[in-house]
């Protein structure tokens, strides 16, 4: 709490030795006592020694007490002796070399609170005491904000008690208040409790090649809003190594932190954002990019850039400001933002202002057709890829009817092929087949529900592979595999299966009945193994009715 500092000057009286040098012929020990309203508190055990070289120096001592000076009376003496007087002529001849008192502010006309406007860290063990004046009483001792638990007092003298607390947590509002209250009036103190700087994560970097700025993340808050934390940085350029060292220290009443960080600053290039962006050359597929610099200094780095069209991400790792962007959807309008760092990555710059342009109109691309023939009803249908959406809008009736005609010519011949199981696995079905020299174009594979509406979708497979993966829910699916050619296409394959297994059915008289008059509808399958057993205990129908009733299904 209070430290006490005792500077002094020691001197001995010097003799001469044979060869007329003079030195100090004994070491001189030293005693210090320490007294608190009138009692021996503490003293130096068993003593200090200072030895023949040092006397003629300053030296000193501290001691720090656990009592604000302002609460009670104290008082430091030094006592002395030198090396040839024996321990018990010590105790018997002390020379008392000074004397030092500070008194107390005993007396008070009014109940007083100390220490006062003192800052203490998180955790601290502190000792407050409260003065009153002659013939109060004191009623209690607390900290505003703590739960009283454990506020017990200590009875220094007549008019002064202590309450020493443990400080566990942070000073909420700009200070805590220590209370005292006595029978006739109260008082108060107010202290501030909080953190040393914690701060960390120092970084620095250069936007413009020229300057350095450094960053750091303030950890936790110091809760010292009138006592701020004071911030110095230094930065030291490291000529055989080129790089800059920088130290950030944080400074405040509870404590001192240094971070530092190394770097070469060649290496930590945040650039500013690209400016002027531009498209200088617009097609119908294609577009060229131009962008300017804020900093010269730019063009002598290698940089990768990347551009943001409708959420898609373009990366650019040639040019400094220019960049041409491909496989655009004709007749369309479009939003694009430009960032660029080093290729030193250490981050990226600030998207750039949004530059707009429209692409011009073009023929659309051919589209993906399919068709699918149940019974005498036969369903055209086909995939508009998003290029070719815009363009489509225009002349979809012609092509709608130039597609049916042709499609009904192709698919005029369809083969049929015997149909095999088949159950999917995490919500897909992984379909494989042998190769065909039929395919010159590839395979088609095409799947719908096996029962009600069927809203068939297909996916195209190149020639050189042979399997596919298709997604799909619980219900019972038909899938069929194509080969692909120059004529119609040639069916392989067909494949029934349901993806997941539905295991919780309801097993009773009626959903048996219903299953056996509905089983060629049915768009799941349901697997008798553990049925059986159970419908022989639990119904009266004979077994060998059950057997011959589920025939029809697949197990």
């Amino acid at each position: 709490m209070i430290t006490w500092l005792l500077l002094v000057s020691l001197f001995c009286k010097s003799t001469q030795d044979p060869n007329g040098q003079e030195t100090c012929e004994y070491f001189v020990l030293y005693l210090l006592i320490v007294c608190q309203h009138k009692q021996h508190i503490r003293h130096t055990v068993p003593y200090i020694a200072v030895m023949p070289d040092q006397i003629g120096s300053t030296h000193f001592w501290n001691w720090s007490s656990h009592l604000s000076l302002e609460c009670t009376s104290h008082s430091v003496r030094l006592r002395t002796r030198h090396k040839n007087y024996t321990i018990k002529e010590f105790h018997q001849i002390l020379t008392v070399y000074c004397c030092y008192a500070f008194a107390g502010k005993d007396n008070s006309e009014k109940p007083m609170v100390y220490p006062q406007d003192r800052v203490f860290k998180v955790g601290s063990r502190v000792t407050f005491c409260c003065v009153l004046p002659a013939g109060d009483v004191l009623d209690k001792m607390y900290l505003t904000g703590s739960n009283n638990v454990n506020m017990n007092t200590t009875k220094i003298s007549n008019q002064t008690y202590a309450l020493t607390v443990y400080l566990n947590q942070p000073s909420k509002a700009s200070c805590t208040d220590v209370r005292c209250e006595s029978k006739t009036s109260d008082s108060g103190a107010c202290v501030y409790i909080g953190y040393p700087p914690g701060d960390k994560d120092l970084q620095c970097e250069t936007r413009d090649l020229e300057s350095v700025e450094c960053h750091w993340t303030v950890w936790r808050s110091t809760h010292l809003p009138k006592l701020a934390t004071a911030y110095q940085l230094l930065g030291r350029y490291i000529i055989m190594k080129q790089y800059l060292n920088w130290t950030l220290t944080a400074e405040n009443r509870l404590g001192k932190l240094e971070l530092s960080d190394r770097a070469d600053m060649t290496k930590r290039v945040h650039m500013f954002a690209p400016e002027r962006v531009a498209a200088s050359t617009v097609n119908a597929r294609n577009v060229s990019l131009e962008w300017g610099w804020p900093v010269q200094q730019y063009r002598n780095l290698k940089i990768t850039c990347q551009i943001n069209v409708i959420k898609f991400l373009y990366d650019i790792t040639f040019g400094i400001n220019l960049a041409v962007l491909n496989d655009l959807i004709p007749n369309w309008t479009y939003n694009v933002t430009v960032r660029c760092a080093t290729q030193h990555f250490w981050k990226w710059s600030d998207w750039s202002s949004t530059v707009k342009f429209h692409t011009k109109g073009d023929v659309p691309d051919a589209l993906d057709v399919w068709m699918k023939m149940k019974g005498n009803q036969t369903t055209i249908i086909w995939k508009v890829s998003q290029i070719s959406r815009l363009a489509l809008l225009m002349i979809k009736k012609q092509i709608h009817l130039k597609l049916t005609n042709k499609l009904l010519s192709l698919f005029s011949a369809t083969t049929s092929v015997n149909s095999s199981w088949i159950i999917g696995n995490n919500g897909s079905f992984s379909l494989s087949w042998s190769a065909s020299p039929k395919a010159s174009c590839g395979y088609i594979v095409d799947w719908c529900p096996t029962s009600g509406h069927c809203v068939v979708d297909w996916l195209r497979v190149p020639s050189y592979e042979t399997n596919a993966v298709i997604f799909s829910n619980g219900v019972r699916y038909s899938l069929s595999i194509f080969a692909c050619t120059q004529g119609a296409p040639v069916l392989l394959e067909r494949r029934e299966g349901y993806v997941k297994e539905e295991s919780k059915m309801q097993m009773c008289d009626f959903l048996i009945r219903y299953c056996l008059l509905n089983v060629s509808v049915a768009q799941k399958y349901i697997l008798f193994t553990n049925v059986l057993p159970m419908l022989h205990r639990n119904t009266r129908w004979p077994l060998q009715n059950i057997e011959m009733a589920t025939a029809g299904f697949r197990c």
